[in-house]
């Protein structure tokens, strides 16, 4: 589990200000100081992101034998990213299969529709990436 005394610890020894961490990490200062005093828990990219600006490993802001949780965590969020990806590719193929017989009025109809699930596909990837 995180350590938000670990956090205050290292934030601290590194002698980087909350401030400081809140521009590095683009997490506000009250986020910052509920997680040090363990009344917030970030995410598993927040951590990712914290360490990164203190420039120590996501691990040492775990209580001793938490990483195990943190990849259980991770490894969660990987199986629903790949769990949609299917679903997409899924509606994709059966896209593929319906453009092939259309005419084409039709397919200028579908050309449109591939842009909109396109930029879906970029939405989903892109908030995957920021968690």
């Amino acid at each position: 589990m995180f350590s938000g005394d670990k956090l205050k610890r290292w934030r601290t020894k590194k002698e980087v200000s909350r401030l400081e961490l809140s521009n590095k990490t683009q997490e506000s200062e009250k986020f910052l100081r509920d997680c040090e005093l363990g009344k917030a828990l970030p995410t598993v990219g927040t951590v990712q992101k914290i360490a990164q600006a203190l420039e120590i490993d996501p691990e040492d802001l775990l209580d001793e034998g938490d990483e195990l949780e943190m990849i259980k965590e991770v490894q969660k969020k990987i199986g629903e990213q790949i769990a949609v990806m299917v679903q997409l590719h899924n509606h994709l193929d059966a896209w593929i299969e319906a453009v092939a017989e259309m005419d084409d009025k039709r397919l200028d109809t579908a050309k449109n529709l591939a842009g909109v699930v396109l930029r879906k596909m970029r939405r989903i990837a892109n908030e995957g990436s920021r968690n």
